[in-house]
């Protein structure tokens, strides 16, 4: 993976903060040619900002005292330096199959893709659908185009995970996917982007600040090829000279850029400026200012202060109402410094865990409230309450992809608990291609830690997944497996519960005989509990 320098990720951030004039007192231009200022740039008022946009010398001067302005320039594509890739990336889409472009924050992928579409558009003819990373899955729409028969691209920009991806894989057309993760787990072909080359970056550079800019090669090198900050750097720097006419790596032009970063967390606080950099840890693609209370501690109104603090600043943005995310040069420079601060990044983060824990548990039990769950004592404030099962589930559903991303955190506390929440909603909406992963990250978990109670749910859920989908077989040994935990240890609610499953699994298997002897077991066991429902299910088992 492609990665910025501490130093270097520090100059960028602090060009954002400018952009977006957390330092009031930064002044500084970026010069376009007059034929090819954006549309988005040419349509704005002749008062920006409270600054003047006007002609010089026959091109337009944007101050940057003007967010949408800057960004517009700084985010606008300047496609230069990857004929190779395209030309390469193009034949691994014709050739058939589906493949993933990996790479850094901002090093390219979705630029790259879209002028890969551009070129092997006409070999589909039935379209190419687009996802974003918060839009639903496309299978409706893929299958309202015509079957197995249907030619169509699928391109999903900016995927977490591979649990993103398999679905789109199941409906059986290529897709083409962007993520900054590699994705060896899935049945496609990886295809890694790296820095530009000199040429490259240099063009990119002159394209986006309109002119040569002073000491090119030595911005270059501070923005490690990396395209997007290319262009923050260019629309930000354009035609402006460094201090004295040094180079950007001369201590003398280093250390403005640190008292930016000291005056940024001066002006939102450093209240707000340690909130974003646990923030960074968050594993999903956003969040609310629930969840982030509960990663930075303290109340959801004080959240959501700091939240409106930064995002005022430029440092988060609102994708929609009440969410919150990173850009990713920001996550990736918090990040770092969080990571410097021993054990605080992991505390934080299993606050985050059990948030959604319990969050999830309490949708669960307005969703599904006869299905057996594990039981444990909120020890999350701010936790959503639900008045019926329509808004559990609309809060499931917003909330996905962040509660498949805490529930595979490696190590988090409690990730079994989570999972087991999670598991039914994502069979019953659809998303079962999730939830076996989710099971196993907890299950995995509950046995590292040597937790019986956890292993035996986690199996107990790992099973109804499987059973849901199908899998029968796979349902059979995990029920069995967690027969063969529980009963040791007197877990007779799991022990119950994997019977229950276990004689469902022989049934559907064909083995009658099997399937009442185990359908036996449990009526003796659900008597003996006084288990009313258990009693039932299994007289219905042939028990």
């Amino acid at each position: 993976m492609v990665a910025l320098s501490a130093e270097q990720r520090a100059v960028l951030v602090a060009l954002l903060l400018k952009a977006n004039r957390v330092v009031p007192d930064v002044e500084v231009a970026a010069r376009l040619p007059s034929g090819d200022v954006p549309g988005a740039v040419a349509g704005l008022r002749d008062v920006v900002g409270g600054e003047l946009l006007r002609s010089v010398d026959g091109g337009h001067v944007l101050a940057v005292g003007d967010v949408g302005a800057l960004w517009d320039v700084a985010l606008r594509e300047v496609f230069a330096g990857r004929d190779d890739e395209v030309r390469e990336l193009a034949r691994l889409v014709l050739d058939g199959g589906s493949v993933v472009v990996s790479g850094g924050a901002g090093i390219g992928k979705s630029a790259l893709v879209e002028r890969v579409v551009e070129v092997v558009r006409e070999h589909f003819p039935d379209g190419v659908v687009r996802v974003g990373p918060r839009e639903g899955s496309p299978g409706p729409r893929l299958r309202a185009l015509g079957g197995a028969r249907r030619r169509v691209l699928v391109v999903l920009d900016g995927v977490t995970g591979s649990a993103r991806v398999r679905p789109v894989l199941a409906e059986g057309v290529p897709v083409l996917a962007t993520c900054r993760d590699d994705l060896p787990d899935l049945p496609v072909r990886g295809f890694r982007l790296g820095p530009l080359d000199e040429r490259g970056a240099g063009a990119v550079l002159t394209a986006v600040a309109g002119g040569v800019v002073a000491d090119a090669a030595g911005l270059i090198g501070l923005c490690g090829g990396v395209p997007l900050a290319l262009r923050v750097a260019g629309a930000a720097l354009g035609g402006v000279p460094t201090p004295g006419g040094q180079g950007w790596f001369e201590p003398e032009v280093r250390s403005p850029v640190t008292d930016v970063l000291a005056r940024a967390e001066a002006a939102v606080g450093a209240g707000a400026w340690e909130a974003l950099r646990l923030l960074s840890l968050a594993p999903g693609p956003d969040f609310t200012p629930s969840a982030a209370a509960a990663l930075v501690g303290g109340t959801r109104d004080g959240a959501l202060a700091r939240l409106e603090l930064l995002a005022t600043a430029g440092l988060l943005e609102r994708p929609s109402p009440g969410r919150y995310r990173f850009h990713d040069l920001v996550r990736a420079h918090a990040a770092e410094q969080v990571e410097q601060v021993e054990g605080t990044g992991r505390a934080a983060l299993g606050r985050l865990v059990r948030f959604y824990r319990d969050a999830a548990g309490r949708a669960a039990d307005v969703v599904a409230p006869l299905v057996p769950r594990p039981r444990f004592p909120e020890r999350t404030a701010a936790l959503p309450r639900f008045a019926d099962a329509e808004l559990a589930g609309r809060w499931f559903a917003a909330e996905r992809e962040n509660l498949v991303a805490a529930a595979l955190v490696a190590g988090a506390p409690d990730s079994w608990r989570l999972g087991c929440a999670v598991a039914g909603f994502l069979v019953a909406r659809g998303h079962g291609v999730d939830a076996p992963a989710v099971c196993a990250a907890g299950l995995a978990d509950a046995r590292r830690v040597g937790d019986a109670d956890g292993e035996a749910a986690a199996l107990v859920a790992l099973g109804r997944v499987r059973a849901a989908t199908g899998d029968h077989a796979g349902a059979r040994e995990a029920f069995a497996g967690a027969v063969a935990v529980s009963r040791p240890q007197g877990l007779v609610v799991w022990e119950l519960e994997a019977l229950l499953g276990l004689a469902a699994a022989h049934h559907a298997l064909g083995d009658a005989a099997e399937g009442a002897a185990r359908a036996a077991e449990a009526l003796e066991l659900a008597r003996r509990t006084g288990s009313a429902r258990g009693e039932a299910e299994a007289r219905a088992s042939g028990g």
